[in-house]
């Protein structure tokens, strides 16, 4: 985590008030006109230095204020490169962030502004780290490390993740550096509990690739206008017959090696089925796993499911149908993935 330089400091003394003020842009808008009023009435050290070995760049840059980042260098020469006891710089800080899930714009300009205005980029810390490493384990958006790494956003790859991937059968292993996924909408560190390790090998099916996590299975998630650099895979897991579990995984693209495995599913005309009573059946030569309201349950090969089919839910993309919604006699709503069933039409329903 960042120092806070309330936990090292007196701020009652007037001469950390430039800190106090710049820290205070936090939670309120600060304005570069009164910062500069401040620093240029009080007479203030835009260089000194707290117990904690941080400057007002530092301030500024930790809570992604760009524009006052900006005007302490260009108008009074704050040192770039200035680095706390732990060796961080203003550009650490920045690339830090308070997140694993996203970047904030504020604190991308941040650095935008930071390296512009000389920042060094290999500079490391006590622990080792350049800002560029903190940067990556930011884990939903690598808009930062894209930058600091002068990285393109990856415009090769996601065409075929979106297009030749999509609901495939496929093979993931985890990168040696991979930190972070989502297991069942609950965010875990990889190697601690043993859910998920670096080098792991699983299949699954690509469900989605989005743009934002889903933390809950009501959510709805934002998947329209996805970018490479924030590219999320949702998978769900399949057993050693290539069916699908309901255990459901996401990652970033770039954690992950790829490997598509031949599959037999393919999609059928469901769609067609929607409004009628149904009679849903596996198409497998196994068992199929389908959800039915907050259980999982089974349907063997000759096991058979009756119900009103009330929708089918598109796979973001390519426009295809991944799930059939039908729902019972007693008013339960069952899920199937609807490349694992045949549906027989009934009758309409009155």
């Amino acid at each position: 985590m960042t120092i806070d330089s309330s936990d090292y400091c007196n701020w009652d003394e007037p001469e950390f008030d430039l800190h106090s003020f710049i820290n205070s842009g936090a939670t309120n808008k600060l304005y570069p006109e009164k910062v500069k009023e401040f620093i240029d009435t009080r007479k203030c050290d835009v260089n000194l230095v707290d117990s904690a070995g941080m400057t007002p760049l530092h301030e500024a840059a930790q809570w992604g204020l760009f524009d006052i980042v900006k005007l302490l260098i260009t108008d009074y020469g704050a040192d770039v490169n200035a680095q706390n006891k732990n060796g961080w710089t203003p550009l650490i800080e920045a690339s830090f962030v308070n997140s694993i899930y996203w970047v904030d714009e504020g604190m991308l300009e941040t650095v935008k502004v930071l390296v512009e205005h000389g920042a060094d980029k290999n500079i490391r810390c006590k622990e080792g780290k350049t800002a560029i490493d903190y940067a990556k384990e930011i884990y939903f958006d690598r808009s930062i490390y894209y930058y600091l790494s002068s990285r393109s956003n990856d415009n090769k790859s996601y065409p075929f993740l979106s297009e030749q991937i999509l609901g495939k059968r496929v093979s993931l292993k985890l990168k040696d550096d991979i930190r972070y996924c989502i297991i069942d909408y609950g965010l875990r560190e990889c190697g601690v509990g043993k859910e998920c390790c670096s080098g792991m090998v699983f299949s699954g099916k690509i469900s989605q690739i989005c743009d934002s996590v889903q933390f809950d299975e009501t959510d709805n998630p934002f998947c329209s206008g996805s970018k490479p650099s924030c590219a999320i895979l949702r998978v769900y897991e399949t057993n050693e017959s290539g069916v699908r579990t309901w255990r459901y995984y996401q990652f970033h693209h770039d954690d992950v090696e790829i490997e598509i495995i031949n599959s037999t599913c393919s999609l059928n005309d469901a769609f067609n089925m929607t409004g009628f009573n149904v009679e849903i059946r596996s198409r497998l030569p196994s068992p199929i796993s389908y959800r039915i309201e907050n259980a999982i349950r089974t349907l063997s090969p000759g096991d058979k499911f009756t119900g009103y089919f009330r929708q089918m839910t598109v796979r973001q993309f390519n426009g295809s149908f991944e799930k059939a919604h039908i729902e019972d006699s007693n008013g339960n709503k069952a899920i199937f993935f609807a490349d694992e069933i045949e549906v027989k039409k009934l009758d309409m329903r009155d």
